[in-house]
């Protein structure tokens, strides 16, 4: 089977109430979200610790989960334990780190700028949603699930910088 259709040639492409524009902000959400996976296994290929690179194909696995249930496919994969568990992490790794009191430079090593580069992804796709949920219904949890990644991935790649 071909991977080509050529049913999105003519601007529109298939969402899960039917055909939209290719432009429309459920399918910029859905590539943000890719973006945001496809960034996550980057920094994962390229960590040295094996927790973090653990912590970080779990995150890639849940935002599989996040879409499905952003997206309408699914209810529920993503939970309020999700949510403490990824405060629970932050508050693991942020016991370990130097106090700031300003901007940083992100990126002080590789991972560390990888980490961060995923982390801005998850930003705009928060912005993205955000805008979506001014008018689609969207789940307290999946909203403060993807508030509290950006603040993990920050944590995640201050440690990492600070042990290399």
């Amino acid at each position: 089977m071909a991977i080509y259709t050529k049913s999105g040639d003519n601007l529109l492409t298939d969402a899960k109430d039917g055909r939209v524009y290719k432009s429309d902000l459920i399918i910029e959400i859905e590539g943000t979200l890719d973006e945001a996976e496809t960034s996550l296994a980057l920094a994962k290929c390229e960590v040295a610790k094996t927790e973090i690179r653990d912590i970080l194909l779990n995150i890639i696995k849940e935002l599989f989960d996040f879409g499905s249930d952003l997206l309408g496919y699914s209810k529920g994969l993503i939970t309020t334990d999700a949510v403490s568990n990824l405060e629970g992490l932050i508050d693991t790794y942020q016991n370990d780190l130097k106090d700031i009191n300003k901007f940083i430079i992100p990126g002080e090593t590789k991972e560390g700028a990888l980490i961060h580069a995923s982390r801005v992804t998850i930003r705009r796709l928060e912005r993205r949603i955000v805008e979506y949920a001014k008018e689609n219904e969207v789940s307290k949890v999946l909203l403060e699930y993807i508030n509290r990644l950006s603040d993990l991935l920050f944590t995640l790649a201050r440690w990492v910088d600070e042990n290399a």
